[in-house]
């Protein structure tokens, strides 16, 4: 049976922390990250508002991302974790974050920077899906 309460609380933690990691980088090298984007300013927006918009979306989408995001994957883990190869936990959490990577890389094809795809490699799959594993260890002691 999944257990699911585990796995809320699990993905949630883990969630949280890769939001805030995430919002520390994005903070320190927005301008790598953006810099595509940032030169194709809207209409109506100056190169200022437009970053500063980029900026604070991309930081609170980064942190509720997190919360959100990791409430539906420890959802999901709870009910794959039997299912999943690995002897521990830790190795089924980097497996869902490789898989959680694999589906971003998919559903955001041609739209991102090589740096963003490392980036998000390293968040989804090595963060992530280390923290995933061992909170849910830690959960269910």
């Amino acid at each position: 049976m999944a257990d699911f309460g585990r796995g809320i609380k699990a993905g949630i933690v883990a969630g949280i922390i890769e939001g805030i990691i995430a919002v520390i980088i994005i903070a320190t090298s927005f301008d790598i990250i953006y810099s595509e984007i940032l030169n194709t300013v809207p209409p109506g927006f100056t190169l200022e508002t437009y970053r500063e918009l980029l900026y604070w979306s991309s930081l609170v989408g980064a942190v509720f991302g997190g919360i959100i995001g990791g409430l539906i994957v420890g959802v999901i883990f709870a009910i794959l974790y039997d299912h999943l190869p690995g002897k521990t936990s830790i190795h089924k959490g980097i497996l869902m974050g490789l898989i959680l990577w694999g589906i971003s890389v998919v559903l955001s094809f041609g739209r991102v920077l090589l740096y963003s795809l490392i980036l998000n490699a390293v968040l989804d799959i090595v963060l992530f899906g280390y923290l995933l594993g061992v909170l849910w260890d830690r959960f269910g002691e």
